[in-house]
């Protein structure tokens, strides 16, 4: 299956921005994506964006 993965994405729809993005602890600039490494400038299309929540 062809994920589309593209190595710099739209300002706000990178790797970093979605919510299956884990980032490395060693290296911020990559993560990993379903068990896959990527750059955390990516984007792919399976991307969804982290939403923030709000705390009374």
């Amino acid at each position: 299956m062809d994920v589309e993965y593209i190595l710099n994405g739209p300002v706000g729809e990178t790797c970093i921005d979605c919510v299956n993005f884990r980032h490395n602890v060693e290296d911020p600039s990559k993560g990993t994506c379903f068990g896959r490494e990527v750059a955390a400038t990516g984007r792919c299309k399976f991307f969804k964006k982290k939403t923030t929540r709000v705390s009374h």
